[in-house]
Order: C-alpha cells, then sequence, then structure tokens
C-alpha cells in the first residue's frame, strides 16, 4: 500500500511539473527573478525533492535488502543513437546518491523521448507536452528520470538530462522533531520531514536559525475547503502572498507566501487517495 502510494505520488509530481511549464512560463520567469528563483527552483525540481521525501520517509518503492547497483555505471553505458552526452554530475542530496546527465541532440524532442523509451528496464511512463517530454520508472532500486525541451525555434534541435536517484541500503530515516505550523487545521497527518540540519526543535535558537524544512501532509478535508482555510489563516497570522491569489494556478496548484524574511512554498496534490499539501519552508 505505501509502495503504490508513493508511485502515484510521483506519477502526479511528473504531471504537475509538464503543466506548471507549460501553461505559466511567463509566470515561472517572473517568479524566477523576483523571488530569488525560489519558484523556478523549487518547480524545476519537484520531482526530485518528493522523491528524496518519498524515499528517505520510509515509503520506498522496492526492499532496501537487495544489493546496491551501480547507477553510475548503467547511466555511464547507456546508448541512445544522436545524443551527445556530457559527463554525469554526482550530486548528494539530503545524502541520497543522485546522478545527473546532461545531453544535446540535432534531433526532434519526440524522436529522443521515443529512442530513450527504448530503455524500458529503467524507463515506465512518458508524459509528452509541446516542446517538453519527460519519461520515468524504477529499476534496481532506483528511480529514473529524463526529461526532454527544444532548445531553439527549430523543431529537429533539443537538449536534455537523465538523473537517476538511488535508495538502496538507505535506512529509514526518522521524521525530523518540528512543532506543526499553527495555520495548519488539526486534522492535518504529517507523513515525513526533514531540514537541512540548521533548523531544530522549537526553541528560541531554532526559530532564528536560517534553514529550509520539508514536509508534506495529508488531510481528509475536500481541496477547495483546505486551499482557501490554509490562505485564510495565513493571511490572519501576517503571511502576504507573493502572487495575486486569484491566479488559477496559485490557487489550484500552489502558493507562494513571505513573512519577515521567511518565504513558504505550498504546492497541492488532489487525488483519489486524499489531498495532500507539500510545504517548503525557508526561514
Amino acid at each position: 500500500m505505501r509502495a503504490d502510494m508513493c508511485r502515484f505520488l510521483l506519477i502526479l509530481a511528473e504531471i504537475r511539473v509538464v503543466l506548471v511549464l507549460t501553461r505559466l512560463w511567463a509566470a515561472w520567469l517572473f517568479c524566477a527573478h523576483a523571488f530569488r528563483y525560489l519558484a523556478s527552483c523549487v518547480l524545476l525540481w519537484l520531482v526530485l525533492l518528493l522523491r528524496v521525501i518519498c524515499l528517505t520517509s520510509g515509503y520506498a518503492l522496492l526492499s532496501f535488502g537487495s544489493a546496491h547497483a551501480d547507477v553510475a555505471s548503467r547511466l555511464n553505458t547507456m546508448q541512445v543513437p544522436g545524443l551527445v552526452w556530457q559527463p554525469v554530475q554526482p550530486i548528494d542530496v539530503a545524502a541520497i546518491p543522485l546522478h545527473i546527465k546532461p545531453f544535446t541532440a540535432t534531433q526532434s524532442v519526440a524522436r529522443v523521448a521515443e529512442a530513450l523509451a527504448d530503455h524500458q528496464d529503467v524507463f515506465q511512463r512518458i508524459l509528452v507536452s509541446p516542446g517538453l517530454a519527460i519519461l520515468s520508472g524504477v529499476s534496481e532500486e532506483a528511480h529514473w528520470l529524463a526529461e526532454i525541451w527544444r532548445v531553439s525555434e527549430h523543431a529537429e534541435s533539443s537538449a536534455g538530462r537523465v538523473s537517476v536517484l538511488s535508495f538502496a541500503g538507505l535506512p529509514n530515516l526518522p521524521v525530523a522533531d518540528h512543532h506543526a505550523y499553527s495555520w495548519l487545521p488539526t486534522h492535518a497527518t504529517k507523513l515525513a520531514q526533514w531540514g537541512d540540519g540548521t533548523v531544530g526543535p522549537p526553541s528560541r535558537a531554532a526559530e532564528l536559525a536560517r534553514g529550509v524544512i520539508q514536509t508534506l501532509y495529508r488531510m481528509p478535508a475536500s481541496a477547495a475547503i483546505s486551499r482557501h482555510q490554509l490562505a485564510s489563516r495565513l493571511r490572519s497570522q501576517g503571511w502576504s502572498a507573493l502572487l495575486p491569489m486569484s491566479s488559477e494556478l496559485s490557487v489550484q496548484s500552489w502558493q507562494l507566501w513571505q513573512q519577515h524574511g521567511e518565504e513558504l512554498f505550498l504546492f497541492f496534490l488532489d487525488t483519489a487517495q486524499g489531498f495532500f499539501l507539500y510545504v517548503h519552508h525557508t526561514r
């Protein structure tokens, strides 16, 4: 059940990223310039963040018991006709190894997506939008993601990257001991939470610390009621919306708030499994 829930969240996150990229590109650029790249960075890496939050909270897609796969080697040896690869870039995200391999191609987005889709051992899903394609899948205790986009007006020119997030052998990290937000409804259930090490339990020192904390909640109330309830509570506590709340996407999918140098990015997932809220809190 937990594995199915995690897969469902990952698929929804990928779909939401495509919708954001295609429907509000202008708003994306505005947010990137005006709000220290918070919106662009968070939305661009939202799939990565939800991949990490699922895996580090115990909702692993596969058992941790099997041997750790050499995902960097698998990524290095991936053969796709027509792609010009750059070296693999290793990154640690919340102590989880992530490997990214950028590429360029003198082929259309659709042609590159078709070629990558031949690697059915690592890619089982594909999402397509004009000028953009995203492939994803799970293989050998790793989550694979391929992003392909058009780089110019010429249809036969594209670029992208393949990233793989390995979770073999990872322990179940404990949920951080962080106080609940006072603007959250009392029926919100915390599924997972972690910070960057500078945010601690409630104390004067912790309150003054700078850092990022990320949390995933589930709420039984309907999405529409919960969204407007959250907005009302935040305003009553002195938070200001960074984007007009009349904006379709800001109301239905995500919201940006700020107060005294702190910023909140709220991302909503309305599913048949319930209403989920992802909170990215910067202070």
